[in-house]
Parts: structure tokens; C-alpha cells; sequence
């Protein structure tokens, strides 16, 4: 049974995807990500269709794309996508603790030969 085809599905990925897809046709090498299309008198009124669109809406976006986008063009999208989510997830995030549960983290990662980080995760799965 083949793989079923990537879907834009949150409307958080249609957002970014709305905005590549805007960004590289306004790219002064637009037509690296586009090709020759670039060159069509069509070029402009599809992305009127993209603008009305929105990313509201993740399933109109996914049908747009599908219309417009090449596999290559579909692939960049993906890989853009997917970079977006690794790099979100791995930003880390700062938090405010008192001495006490400083001291017990420390004492957890001292002990375990961890970072602090790691050291919330393993009294997390105890």
C-alpha cells in the first residue's frame, strides 16, 4: 500500500508554510524554489488564490498546495517544516526555583552525573 501523501494538518504548520510559500515568491531568487514558472503570466494570480486562502485553514492550504506544488517544491516545504519543529523543540526554556529544589536537583545530577535538565526528567519517571 503506498505512503500516504504529507498534509498540512495544524494550523500552526500552515502558518509557516503560508509564509514560506509567500516568502519565496517574493525572493528575488524566487525562481530557484519556482522554476520557470516565475516566468508565467499565471505566477501572480496563483498566489492572489494563496492570499485569500489564508492559514486558517490547514486543509485549504494542503489542496493549494497539492494544485501548485511540485514533488521537489512539496519536499523543501516538508523540510523547512520540519526543521521549524526541531529547532522549537530544542530551544530550551528558563525557569525560576527556590534554594531548596535547587539543592535537590543538584544533588540528583551530582549523583547521577547529569545535567539539571536531566536530572528533572529522571525524578519526573520516579
Amino acid at each position: 500500500m503506498p505512503r500516504p501523501r504529507f498534509q498540512l494538518t495544524s494550523t500552526e504548520d500552515s502558518m509557516r508554510a503560508f509564509s514560506y510559500l509567500l516568502d519565496t515568491s517574493k525572493h528575488p531568487r524566487a525562481d530557484e524554489f519556482w522554476g520557470d514558472e516565475t516566468q508565467s503570466g499565471h505566477f501572480d494570480e496563483r498566489f492572489k488564490g494563496l492570499r485569500e486562502i489564508g492559514y486558517e485553514s490547514p486543509q485549504e492550504l494542503n489542496i493549494w498546495c497539492e494544485c501548485y506544488l511540485n514533488r521537489l517544491q512539496w519536499r523543501r516545504l516538508k523540510t523547512m517544516l520540519r526543521m521549524k519543529r526541531h529547532r522549537k523543540a530544542a530551544q530550551p526554556v528558563t525557569i525560576s526555583i527556590n534554594q531548596d529544589a535547587y539543592k535537590i536537583l543538584k544533588g540528583v545530577a551530582d549523583k547521577e552525573g547529569c545535567t539539571l535538565s536531566e536530572a528533572i526528567e529522571i525524578l519526573h519517571k520516579d
